[in-house]
């Protein structure tokens, strides 16, 4: 109210205004300003601190769904990991097992290959001698 009085004494000293016309023209004034909602900078920079305040609990929100998602993420990868682990070590065993079990039949094919190399052989000059001697 202290406004619009100064606003109608000031009408009237340096406007020259009629009483009643300073009062109604300040009274005009008023109730534009009333109806039109002037946003002023300190009514701006509240409504921005509040929504800088939103968006840092929304961050903040975000940032705490990502550790869990995250934390989730390299538990299942560690639990993949050692599966795969497993799996390998299993595989590994059971190939060296086979591997094994090649390498004596291996070893014993070569071992009758020999002897029956060295029979052949000396069936072979068995019957040469014989031929020669009759």
């Amino acid at each position: 109210m202290a406004t619009q009085a100064a606003a109608v004494d000031l009408l009237m000293n340096k406007g020259e205004f009629e009483p009643q016309v300073a009062l109604a023209v300040a009274e005009a004034v008023a109730i534009i300003m009333t109806e039109t909602q002037v946003v002023t900078v300190p009514v701006l920079d509240s409504r921005v601190a509040a929504l800088d305040h939103k968006i840092d609990l929304v961050e903040s929100r975000l940032e705490k769904k990502i550790d869990v998602v995250e934390s989730r993420l390299e538990k299942k990868i560690e639990l993949a990991v050692a599966r795969l682990e497993k799996a390998i070590a299993v595989t590994s065993a059971t190939m060296k097992a086979e591997l094994a079990t090649t390498k004596a039949e291996l070893v014993r094919w070569v071992f009758v290959a020999t002897v029956g190399s060295v029979f052949l052989q000396g069936m072979t000059s068995a019957i040469v001698n014989g031929f020669m001697r009759h």
